[in-house]
C-alpha cells in the first residue's frame, strides 16, 4: 500500500511540474508578446527627445500698451481689471516652523540646569522619541552637552 501510494505522489508531482513548466512558458511567451507591443506602440514617444519650453517674459511697457489698445476697445473690461488689481492685497508667505534642531537648541537655552529628553518632548509637544535622531547630530556636533541623562546648552 506504501508503494502505491509512493507511485501516486510521484506522479502527482511529476504532473503538477508539467503544469508548473507549461504555465512559466505561457508566461514568457505573453510577456514577450506585450514587450512588442509596447515597443511598437509606445517605443517612438519615449525615445523622442522632449524640446523645452522656452519661457517669454513681458516687460511692463509692453502691458501699458496692451492696456492702452484694450482701453480703446473694451473700456468697460479695463475698468474692472484695474479696480480688480487695485482690491489685490501683497501674499503674505508665513514664516516656516523652526527646524527641530533650533527649537531642541531654544528649550536647552531655557535649561542651564540642564534638561532630560523626554521633558525636552513635553515642552515642543512631541514625543521624545522622535528627537533621538535630532539631539545626536547635536551632541556629536558639539553643539549641546550631554552628562548621563541630561543635556545641557554648550556656552
Amino acid at each position: 500500500m506504501a508503494k502505491a501510494l509512493d507511485e501516486k505522489l510521484s506522479s502527482d508531482n511529476t504532473a503538477n511540474k508539467e503544469a508548473t513548466k507549461q504555465f512559466i512558458n505561457e508566461l514568457v511567451s505573453d510577456r514577450g508578446a506585450a514587450q512588442r507591443i509596447w515597443r511598437k506602440s509606445f517605443g517612438g514617444v519615449v525615445e523622442k527627445q522632449v524640446q523645452p519650453i522656452i519661457e517669454v517674459a513681458v516687460e511692463e511697457p509692453v502691458q501699458s500698451v496692451v492696456k492702452e489698445e484694450v482701453a480703446e476697445e473694451f473700456p468697460a473690461q479695463l475698468a474692472v481689471e484695474v479696480a480688480v488689481e487695485e482690491q489685490a492685497q501683497p501674499v503674505i508667505e508665513e514664516e516656516a516652523e523652526p527646524s527641530p534642531e533650533k527649537q531642541i537648541l531654544e528649550v536647552l537655552a531655557g535649561h542651564p540646569e540642564g534638561i532630560k529628553l523626554v521633558d525636552i518632548g513635553n515642552e515642543l509637544g512631541v514625543d521624545w522619541r522622535s528627537l533621538i535622531g535630532n539631539i545626536k547630530p547635536l551632541v556629536d556636533g558639539g553643539k549641546i552637552d550631554k552628562i548621563e541623562n541630561l543635556y545641557y546648552p554648550r556656552s
